[in-house]
């Protein structure tokens, strides 16, 4: 049987992916549920970061995959902020469950 921590990190990076995906969503592709791995390979990496509880490195970083990875225009700072704080806060759940 896999670590506990194995599967809770499993989880979490899934319920990170959903709401990069169904709230970030910087492409605005979210309508479309085939393309919901869009935001996938983003996802560990922010969990990590948002482990460490800075809500504004986060946003930093979905600012910078936005603009730099993607070449988009980028959401508002509020958005990447309102975001962030939610992955700050799922994260803060991790060793709780």
């Amino acid at each position: 049987m896999p670590h506990k921590n194995a599967k809770q990190m499993r989880d979490f990076i899934s319920r990170t992916d959903k709401i990069l995906f169904e709230e970030w969503d910087p492409i605005g592709i979210n309508n479309f549920p085939e393309a919901s791995d869009e935001y996938s390979s983003y996802a560990p990496g922010l969990l990590r970061i948002a482990m460490r509880g800075n809500v504004n490195t986060v946003a930093d970083q979905l600012h910078q995959i936005s603009s730099v990875h993607m070449g988009l225009s980028g959401n508002s700072r509020l958005n990447d902020l309102v975001i962030a704080q939610k992955l700050v806060d799922l994260a803060s759940q991790f060793d709780s469950e």
